[in-house]
């Protein structure tokens, strides 16, 4: 069975200073995507300034291209994070499975159709950032389940493609609920900041000097019990 290997550093070449740029999600923030090459941000602006003083130009194509960056930024990492994020899951895979160098193929595939939405019994595409948060907070439910089915005889201790291909049918099961989950954060998130607005509020209105006066709920509150009714047994 063939293996497949990602690349060390996903790299693209600035067309302007020529430097190869070794990208990481905070590096994507400041490139862009312009005629189908990459520039530094500040690259970009610098031979758009140029190509504005220059006689022989189109003064009007280059003012355009200045006052889009933001659009061109979005462009490049439009195309380059999820690469940047199926490299953090394929990294994940590797730490965390019995893999030594190299991921067979079987399993890329299986990812592919996963982000694509074309994985048998899935209503939707899953994207990579979400499968891998996904993974990571059902990892320990993941290895008690594998290690009871180990210890049944049904799972083979020694065969990481077939425990990752048992793992991902269970995420891909639970991804509904994680959706639910993710929303019940982003509410939660909310009314967090309405209270402690609030609360801001409350004491400049009153002129109250107090250590707290409104308690708040941290993130973590109650997150074992929240886990656990969204996801299902087996959630921290």
């Amino acid at each position: 069975r063939s293996n497949c290997s990602m690349a060390d550093v996903l790299t693209v070449k600035c067309a302007y200073c020529k430097e190869v740029i070794e990208l990481d999600l905070d590096k994507v923030q400041e490139i862009v995507k312009y005629d189908n090459s990459y520039y530094h941000k500040e690259c970009f602006r610098k031979m758009c300034e140029a190509k504005l003083l220059s006689k022989n130009t189109k003064h009007d194509k280059w003012l355009s291209a200045l006052s889009k960056i933001d659009e061109y930024n979005q462009k490049a990492r439009l195309l380059l994070e999820p690469r940047l994020l199926e490299d953090k899951v394929y990294r994940f895979i590797l730490d965390n499975y019995n893999y030594i160098g190299s991921v067979p193929a079987y399993v890329f595939t299986k990812l592919k159709s996963i982000y694509k939405g074309t994985y048998r019994g899935l209503a939707k595409p899953i994207p990579p950032s979400d499968l891998l948060d996904m993974w990571k907070r059902q990892m320990k439910y993941l290895k008690k389940n594998r290690t009871f089915l180990i210890q049944k005889g049904t799972m083979d201790k020694d065969n990481p493609t077939h425990q990752v291909n048992y793992d991902l049918a269970v995420l891909v099961g639970k991804y509904d609920s994680y959706l639910r989950w993710k929303e019940k954060q982003k509410l939660n998130e909310v009314d967090k900041k309405n209270n402690e607005k609030f609360a801001k509020s409350f004491v400049e209105t009153n002129n109250i000097t107090t250590q707290k006066t409104v308690v708040t709920a941290t993130q973590d509150d109650n997150m074992d019990d929240i886990l656990s009714d969204i996801f299902g047994e087996g959630l921290d």
